[in-house]
């Protein structure tokens, strides 16, 4: 017995210890590229290369810190209400992407490895970077000497794309917040519901009554096609057997008039039994129509009951304000990415979310190539100093423009309120 509990305690230590194994891998991984750089190391990888290695070792560190939070490994994503948060997403997108370029090219200026100022190709290139750096004519050479490692300068354009994207992080705290302070109608979903139920029973009385009515007129229908057949067949019995007596006259001419006479007796006894089962076939025709309209009406009535009371339910165990919010992270979604945030909305796709994460990413994946055009030039490690990729204003615009109406939807309530 002393076997498994010791295997029990060993399992039980590698889970205890897992989580900061992991973490130790990762902030290994996370520094890993950039000791080439510290140590002079020979490296294989172009440095495009590495600053990708660079970019997954963050999301291994991410995913790190998000299964020791919340237990999932998108844990960074997840907002106050167990939901995936498309503010959250950008933000982590906009800090990997420049501050992952950032070490790639701060670390070996500030350990020393980048070219001397004789690696430019002429004196006028020299003192123009020179010029720029120093924000001024250089007075001398001395002047034009190492303008210091962290040299390194963001366009103003790109900042203002970074602090819209906070400003609209910090706009939708404020806005849930608010909608966290206020109140469903609970008391109108009730009343709803009540009537619902009042038409459900209706329905189903209704449903019970075509059923015993559809079931009346199915045995009526029966019991006179029992009686008939009898009647039709000793008519035809009688038809067959002057037909027969016909056949022994020998004049023609008599023969088809009894024949004849026998087939107008045959329907006109035929007449009334049919009569009576065409009128008991119509009346189960209405009788089943009415039951089958009977049945949808039984049926779509419950189908409302059902989802009012699932809303309501949900109103009451899945509100925060006129927020929906998830019970447990583990029930956190990409779908929560694109969906409304209120009770009222959250099963509809929210399309300010989708423009804004459409526009997010695309500028993101086309400013990290700009970036990765960068880092692939000697020249990114100047010794007088290095500038991000330019930004566009133009940009800007589209970014406010999607922010803003990320920001508009998001604080009109999709979900009645109490008055």
């Amino acid at each position: 017995m002393a076997e498994p509990s010791s295997a029990t305690g060993l399992g039980s230590s590698i889970r205890r210890f897992a989580p900061a194994l992991l973490l130790l891998v990762a902030l290994v991984t996370l520094v890993a590229p950039l000791l080439p750089a510290v140590r002079g190391w020979t490296v294989a990888l172009p440095r495009v290369a590495q600053w990708l290695v660079l970019i997954l070792t963050f999301c291994a560190f991410l995913a790190v810190i998000g299964r020791q939070v919340n237990g999932k490994a998108l844990g960074v994503l997840i907002d106050t209400r167990n939901k995936m948060s498309l503010s959250r997403l950008q933000i982590t997108l906009w800090t990997m992407l420049v501050l992952s370029a950032y070490a790639m090219i701060a670390t070996p200026r500030i350990f020393g490895k980048v070219p001397d100022l004789k690696s430019l190709p002429a004196d006028d290139q020299r003192r123009a970077m020179c010029k720029k750096a120093l924000g001024r004519e250089p007075r001398n050479v001395a002047d034009c000497e190492d303008s210091g490692p962290l040299q390194i300068t963001f366009p103003p354009e790109l900042l203002w794309a970074m602090g819209i994207s906070v400003a609209s992080f910090a706009g939708s705290s404020l806005i849930q917040n608010a909608k966290k302070n206020k109140e469903i109608n609970i008391e109108a979903k009730e009343a709803r519901l009540d009537a619902l139920q009042r038409k459900r029973v209706d329905a189903a009385a209704a449903l019970a009554d075509a059923k015993d009515a559809v079931n009346a007129a199915l045995k009526e229908k029966t019991d006179i096609e029992a009686r008939v057949v009898p009647v039709e067949e000793k008519a035809k019995q009688e038809r067959d057997q002057a037909v027969q007596a016909a056949e022994t006259q020998t004049d023609e001419e008599v023969k088809q008039a009894a024949k004849q006479a026998a087939e107008a007796t045959l329907e006109k006894a035929l007449m009334q039994p049919q009569a009576l089962k065409k009128a008991a076939a119509k009346n189960y025709d209405e009788k089943a129509a009415v039951f089958e309209a009977a049945q949808e009406a039984s049926k779509r009535a419950d189908e409302e009951y059902d989802k009012t009371k699932a809303a309501l339910l949900t109103a009451r165990t899945e509100a925060e304000g006129v927020l929906h919010k998830n019970a447990d992270p583990a029930q956190a979604r990409w779908s929560d990415l694109f969906s409304g945030d209120e009770i009222g909305n959250h099963q509809l796709v929210d399309l300010g979310k989708v423009q804004m994460c459409f526009f997010t990413v695309v500028i993101i994946l086309a400013y990290g190539a700009a970036v990765g055009a960068l880092l692939g030039d000697v020249r990114a490690i100047h010794p007088l100093g290095v500038d991000f990729p330019p930004f566009s204003n133009s940009l800007n615009a589209l970014l406010g423009i999607s922010h803003g109406t990320y920001l508009s939807v998001k604080g009109v309530d999709q979900t009645k309120t109490a008055s």
